[in-house]
């Protein structure tokens, strides 16, 4: 499953992931391949996500949303 997370005049990340952890607009989410489909607001916090070969990277954000479906996430902030 294919993880995206853009700002409105780039892109931060693109790829494969193990899972992601999003500071949802009602409390914390965690995304893994697989998941149901999703679309939530997403508050300032911390987005976590891993990998598909194991490397963690944390980013701060404000806001922004979430969107899961079949094949990909997108991080929209």
């Amino acid at each position: 499953m294919k993880l995206i997370i853009a700002k409105i005049d780039r892109k931060i990340f693109e790829g494969d992931f193990q899972s992601v952890i999003l500071p949802g607009g009602r409390g914390e989410l965690e995304i893994m391949p697989g998941h149901a489909p999703l679309l939530s607001p997403l508050r300032e916090g911390k987005v976590i996500y891993t990998t598909i070969d194991g490397k963690k990277e944390e980013l701060n954000i404000e806001k922004g949303f979430v969107e899961v479906n079949k094949n990909e996430t997108i991080v929209v902030l």
